[in-house]
């Protein structure tokens, strides 16, 4: 498993190389007290874009490695605003809308999120990877 680095949200970054060929924005909107950093252009959407410990997402991935026509995507997945904490590797489900894992939020930290498929190709947003502030 690759080393992530102690870099902060929403720039943490992986030892992991990218994938991308193009690059990629994405958008911050502000609520009342929270930010929402939307990646659906990128292809990666949370569901709901709430959430804090205790709570589970639908995570959707139709980015990259499912459009270069991986069969198995990994969500690898840590909480952590200087540092990634808990790391995990999730299978994600493929369907009609791209792959998809319902995921327990285990931490009120941000929640950071790269992606693998079974060859081991990464897509990690550039080197930023897809990062989701956490409520609390």
């Amino acid at each position: 498993m690759p080393k992530t680095t102690n870099s902060a949200c929403p720039t943490s970054k992986t030892s992991k190389p990218s994938t991308s060929k193009t690059s990629t924005t994405t958008k911050t909107s502000k609520t009342s007290k929270t930010s929402t950093t939307s990646y659906t252009s990128n292809g990666v959407n949370v569901t709901p874009t709430k959430f804090t410990s205790g709570d589970r997402i639908k995570l959707t991935y139709n980015g990259l490695l499912a459009q270069s026509g991986a069969l198995e995507i990994y969500a690898h997945v840590g909480y952590g605003a200087s540092k990634w904490q808990n790391v995990t590797d999730i299978k994600m489900t493929q369907t009609k809308n791209g792959f998809e894992a319902t995921l327990p939020i285990s931490s009120a930290s941000n929640l950071n999120i790269a992606f693998k498929d079974s060859i081991n190709n990464w897509d990690n947003n550039s080197g930023n990877n897809y990062c989701f502030k956490a409520n609390k």
